[in-house]
């Protein structure tokens, strides 16, 4: 029965990461001509509509009553922070450093599910995440230009956006997936809303597409990363954060011509085969377990 749990939380959690994938992309083209606050007011706007309505639908009003709200708000404040550190890297790096410091999330993840969480990572779940980093060092090659100011940026967004899935974990039992999502969307248009006077640029109606799918994907995906963190240890989790990169490549193929190079397969091969060693090692030890 765990190892089933289990699989259900790589499920959802490989799902979130197609489902980011493409917001970010969406984000990506939108950075050329709006500010960060601009695409996290709109993102909060159309996250709201697109959690909100479905939820009061199928759940009435329960799902919007938090049973602690100052965790839920420091929960979103991390979110959103990291948030508004990644769009600011999309504007000033290269797409390639900016993933390379961001997928060293699983890293972070590993960490804090030891001293926040308790959680026992074997040696096994780190050969795992580490096999898998290689493999997104070895795709994107960075070079020396990582190392300034402006990656200490995507680094904080990192660590952020990885203290953000680790309270999501801790806090399971207080409120629901839908309850959480809420809360982080509209507390996102609160946070931006008073920005937007100071940095604006004029709106043309032919973007408001892509900023629904910034806003819908970052609602349905934050929703599937949820229900993952919930039910699933975060150490079994963290390698499959790597699948970003994945998904990252096929878009990048269909949207932009983009053609796989050596490299990627490579790199490619290590971070796939880091997350199904963690599957099978999870089920050998569910065997041992249920004898």
């Amino acid at each position: 029965m765990q190892f089933k749990n289990q699989l259900v939380g790589i499920a959802y959690i490989t799902s979130a990461i197609f489902v980011l994938a493409i917001m970010d992309t969406a984000t990506k083209w939108l950075t050329t001509d709006y500010t960060s606050n601009q695409i996290l007011f709109f993102r909060g706007i159309f996250g709201t509509l697109g959690i909100c309505i479905p939820t009061y639908f199928m759940y009435g009003s329960r799902p919007f009553h938090s049973r602690n709200f100052t965790k839920i708000a420091f929960r979103a404040l991390c979110s959103i922070l990291g948030t508004l550190c990644f769009i600011y890297s999309f504007q000033k790096l290269p797409l390639a450093t900016v993933y390379t410091i961001a997928f060293g999330s699983p890293i972070f993840l590993t960490l804090f599910s030891v001293f926040l969480l308790g959680e026992v990572v074997g040696r096994h779940r780190w050969i795992a995440v580490i096999v898998g980093f290689i493999g997104i060092v070895v795709i994107v090659r960075p070079g020396s230009e990582c190392f300034n100011i402006l990656s200490l940026v995507a680094v904080l967004g990192s660590i952020l956006y990885t203290l953000y899935l680790t309270l999501i974990r801790r806090d399971a039992h207080l409120d629901s997936g839908s309850t959480m999502v809420i809360y982080l969307m509209i507390l996102t248009v609160a946070i931006s809303l008073p920005t937007l006077p100071l940095y604006w640029n004029p709106l043309s109606l032919t973007d408001i597409p892509l900023f629904m799918i910034v806003g819908f994907g970052a609602a349905s995906g934050h929703f599937l990363l949820t229900q993952a963190f919930r039910t699933t240890d975060v150490s079994i989790l963290a390698p499959f954060e790597y699948t970003a990169i994945l998904w990252g490549t096929g878009i990048g193929y269909l949207v932009w011509g983009d053609i796989p190079d050596l490299y990627l397969m490579v790199g490619g091969s290590l971070v796939l085969g880091s997350g199904a060693y963690i599957i099978y090692r999870e089920r050998q030890l569910a065997k041992l377990t249920d004898v």
